[in-house]
């Protein structure tokens, strides 16, 4: 008998790598007459960097930046330098792991440090980019990330909004004359398992708010901080995002 052990991480408990090795651990232990291949697995979040650079033969490259409450921490991307393509997990850098259950805050929570190792991917020479999204301690409509890429968030009086994603309740005009132009020429794959409205119901705020750590009354003002952003952006890029599915 052969048999295939592929799991995902066990979030909190073990690493996909982990788990792999344990279940395999007790079929050995059990005298079953069986071969085993051991193949964990990611679905956007957590484990997803590393097992792609085992897979792919890639190499970890370490940049400093910021956790989701702006603590300066080391993140690393994955690095495929005969393709220039980079691999950056969300949960890396902007990870609901890397908060402690107390400090759970998606109203202040944000993806800037996820921009960062973005960045850092571009300054690596990066032609391709591959994030994963899953696992994060964000529902910041990845204005955080924006941000770290040079876009500015604007109130009514054109000053810079910088305590995302609750500050974009007072969000007027977005700023994208700053964002780093090598984007432009940057081809980017998004890797997520789900698949979601960005408000509503089935939106982001409504179901992954409390994973986050939102109460009811945070769940509601995340929905508005989204729905303005949405509006916002409309009104610049002529894209109805709320309309859209997200992972």
């Amino acid at each position: 008998m052969r048999i295939t052990i592929a799991p995902n991480a066990f979030k909190g408990s073990l690493s996909a790598e982990d788990a792999a090795t344990h279940i395999a651990a007790g079929l050995l232990a059990s005298k079953l007459d069986c071969k085993l291949a051991l193949f964990p697995v990611a679905d956007g979040g957590d484990d997803t960097v590393p097992l792609l650079i085992k897979r792919i033969s890639g190499e970890p490259v370490r940049a400093s930046v910021h956790d989701p409450l702006g603590r300066i921490i080391t993140a690393d991307f994955g690095w495929m330098a005969k393709e220039n393509k980079a691999f950056i997990a969300l949960s890396d850098a902007s990870g609901l792991r890397l908060l402690k259950t107390a400090e759970r805050d998606p109203l202040r929570a944000n993806t800037y440090g996820t921009g960062e190792l973005v960045r850092a991917a571009l300054d690596q020479g990066a032609e391709k980019l591959v994030i994963g999204v899953g696992g994060s301690a964000t529902v910041d409509g990845a204005s955080g990330l924006l941000y770290a890429l040079g876009v500015r968030f604007l109130d009514e009086e054109g000053n810079e909004i910088t305590d995302l994603p609750i500050g974009l309740l007072g969000l007027k005009a977005i700023d994208i004359m700053g964002l780093d132009p090598r984007l432009s020429s940057c081809e980017i794959t998004v890797l997520c398992d789900v698949e979601n409205k960005l408000l509503g119901v089935d939106g982001a705020a409504a179901v992954y708010g409390p994973q986050k750590g939102a109460d009811e009354k945070a769940v509601i003002l995340l929905e508005q901080c989204l729905e303005r952003l949405a509006k916002v952006s409309f009104g610049l890029l002529n894209k109805q995002m709320d309309a859209l599915a997200y992972g």
